[in-house]
């Protein structure tokens, strides 16, 4: 994302986030994640153990009650399986990434508690081993996540816990993946489980500070 780009949607993100610390400071309204994952797992297509990588936001989009809320995911799951060697004798890995877009839900235990999240999703897949453009099939993941330490968007920016808390502790996750991918004349399932950090809210937060007073970057903050 540019720069300017980026800074554009930190201020309208603050405006949002303003209006609902203004307007209900006990129940915010705001909620993005962008957690970074990896973990191991297994994958039925390749017979063989895996490395699962992935990248994706989940943007709340309505608050079903106090401590549930449905929101959309979009991002990039990546599956890294064996190594072989093609027919120019170079080694390569088998493997795919897909493209993923689906809803999901957030409960909360309580205004203060942990997280937990499920979410599902579809979209494109491509083979690595592959140098065309065009998508080589479909896939279809379940994910399930918990955050021990949780803290939604308008905490963080009133950083009540915290620096550390609001930056390392808060995006902490631990995940459990289950998808099935159609490749060609592949097709499997992977199973993966693995821990997670975030940083798509971490790169907007010090952003924020810039604009807000209520945030980890104003002075004093500990």
């Amino acid at each position: 994302m540019r720069p300017s780009a980026l800074v554009a949607s930190a201020a309208f993100v603050a405006v949002v986030v303003t209006g609902a610390v203004d307007a209900r400071a006990d129940l915010p309204d705001v909620d993005i994640r962008g957690p970074v994952r990896v973990g191991t797992g297994y994958s039925t297509m390749y017979g063989a153990k895996v490395l699962s990588i992935s990248f994706e936001d989940e943007l709340q989009i309505k608050r079903i009650s106090d401590n549930v809320r449905l929101h959309i995911v979009f991002g990039m799951d990546g599956v890294r399986g064996p190594a072989f060697q093609n027919a120019a004798g170079e080694t390569k890995h088998k493997g795919f990434l897909g493209i993923d877009v689906g809803p999901g839900l957030l409960f909360r235990a309580g205004p203060k508690g942990p997280a937990f999240v499920v979410n599902g999703t579809i979209g494109p897949s491509w083979e690595s081993s592959s140098d065309d453009f065009a998508p080589h099939g479909l896939g279809v993941a379940g994910r399930a996540e918990i955050f021990p330490f949780y803290q939604d968007l308008t905490e963080a920016v009133m950083c009540p816990r915290g620096w550390f808390s609001t930056y390392v502790l808060s995006g902490l996750n631990g995940w459990a993946l289950a998808r099935q991918d159609w490749l060609g004349n592949l097709s499997g399932a992977t199973y993966a489980v693995g821990l997670g950090i975030e940083l798509g809210r971490n790169l907007l937060l010090p952003i924020l500070g810039a604009v807000m007073d209520a945030s980890c970057s104003r002075p004093g903050t500990r």
